[in-house]
């Protein structure tokens, strides 16, 4: 006897795809994070 083939969707490995690039909301986060990068590396 095997198992049955259906599974508990709590364990199921989600496979989410990466959103496509959107080049305003990428400009506005390099904007935001590049000066709170150097501050914390030149701490």
């Amino acid at each position: 006897m095997g198992k049955a083939g259906v599974g508990n969707p709590d364990h199921k490995r989600w496979r989410n795809m990466p959103a496509a690039e959107n080049e305003v909301l990428a400009g506005r986060m390099e904007e935001l994070l590049t000066p709170l990068v150097y501050k914390q590396l030149s701490y």
